[in-house]
């Protein structure tokens, strides 16, 4: 009875040895197929870099089919009937491929690692021929090259992947955009810029005033609005930087992926603008609630708000209304940004003077000419534009005007630390 239970356990024991040793070893195998189509690749990649004239796959279809072609051959993979056809047309070009590609060390270490690969696969299936004959077969390409061994599969799969991600944007610079700027791209920059300063202080000062009450057109001209816009340069300046990144991203990124790759991504854009919309409205639903329980957070998630909405409606609609869409997609951003930034800016401050926490941008005493005008003297600077002076008298809830020429003496307290 004893020597029965020995016996089924050995021959259990034996049963479940080998069902994890052929787990295993058929594990290893399908991991090198999986390297192998890497490897297959990563020669396709090394053949591209060969020729200057070609670009990433899926840019242009005559070149992935010599380069498919070439490596094929190069690998003595057998063709199917449609590659066959297709070389007839382009043999030449294949030839000239397959030169540069056996002149190339690169392309001869890729293609060796390629056969030893195929060895690690006939290794663990226990074809011991035939892996001798891909070891031969590498050592024809590369006769320095070491063995593998089945535990190196992972390392060379990750060394390949960051090879083909190395060739991919080396290879995508070739025809990829490349900032080169001239006079008439620098006369632009500052033309959008320029509008953008010039519009800035009549829409900061008429909108700021305008909420406290003030018409602001009866007290300033022409020249005092464009000596207010240097006070608000910043909102200008930012708008147009802001503008000028999303066109040299747009174009650094957009240049850089292949025709195939750009129809896929179009196929994806009715999700995509599917989660922008979610994206939108969970912020916009934010933004309500903060409107509503705090005001003051409310201007700075509208400002962020804002500045990303700005970016998807700009986008959206210079896809569909302009033929040069990157150009007017930067465009719009910036004039979306540049009114986004500043009326959110306006409306904070509305709101901090409106609930008496506003202070002025420096705390200082100013003495006025005349008797008339010495009750101002607790009254704050709100703004300047040009020849005026607009004060905030919140005791008695008064905005007061003031020609600058009526002002005798500043004194303005320095931080100290």
């Amino acid at each position: 009875m004893i020597d029965k239970i020995k016996t089924l356990f050995r021959s259990t024991f034996t049963v479940w040895f080998y069902r994890i040793y052929w787990s295993i070893q058929l594990s290893l195998a399908r991991n090198a197929i999986d390297v192998l189509g890497l490897a297959r690749e990563l020669v396709r990649y090394e053949l591209r870099r060969c020729d200057e004239k070609l670009s990433i796959p899926g840019d242009v279809h005559d070149d992935d089919l010599v380069v498919s072609i070439a490596a094929a051959e190069l690998l003595e993979q057998e063709l199917g009937d449609s590659l066959k056809e297709a070389a007839d047309g382009l043999r030449s070009r294949i030839d000239d491929l397959a030169v540069l590609g056996r002149r190339s060390m690169d392309v001869s270490l890729a293609v060796a690692e390629y056969y030893l690969i195929w060895r690690i696969y006939y290794l663990v299936s226990k074809q011991e021929d035939k892996a001798a004959q891909a070891f031969e077969k590498a050592r024809s390409f590369a006769s320095a090259i070491d063995g593998l061994t089945p535990s190196d599969l992972g390392k060379v799969k990750r060394t390949i992947r960051k090879r083909l991600s190395a060739l991919h944007s080396k290879i995508s610079d070739r025809y990829g955009f490349k900032l080169d700027l001239n006079m008439s791209d620098i006369a632009g920059l500052l033309g959008v810029w320029s509008v953008f300063f010039l519009i800035s202080g009549f829409i900061y000062v008429s909108t700021l005033l305008g909420a406290l009450g003030v018409d602001a057109s009866v007290f300033l001209g022409v020249g005092d609005y464009v000596s207010a816009s240097i006070d608000q340069i910043k909102y200008a300046g930012f708008a147009t930087a802001w503008g000028a990144f999303i066109y040299l991203a747009g174009a650094f990124h957009g240049s850089r992926k292949s025709v195939e790759q750009v129809r896929r991504e179009r196929k994806s854009q009715e999700s995509r603008y599917s989660l922008t919309f979610l994206l939108v409205l969970s912020m916009l639903g934010l933004g309500a609630y903060l409107y509503l329980e705090n005001r003051l957070l409310f201007w700075s998630h509208a400002k962020v708000t804002g500045i990303l909405l700005s970016m998807f409606l700009a986008d959206w609609l210079g896809d569909r209304a302009f033929k040069n869409s990157l150009q007017a997609v930067a465009f719009l951003t910036a004039v979306f940004t540049f009114f986004v930034h500043m009326l959110t800016a306006v409306g904070d401050n509305v709101y901090r003077i409106q609930t008496g926490i506003w202070k002025p941008s420096m705390q200082s005493s100013i003495a006025y000419e005349g008797e008339s005008v010495a009750k101002l003297a607790r009254a704050e600077i709100l703004l300047g534009a040009g020849s005026v002076l607009f004060l905030l008298d919140r005791e008695r809830h008064k905005v007061i005007v003031i020609p600058r020429d009526r002002v005798t003496r500043v004194e303005v307290e320095w931080k100290s630390k």
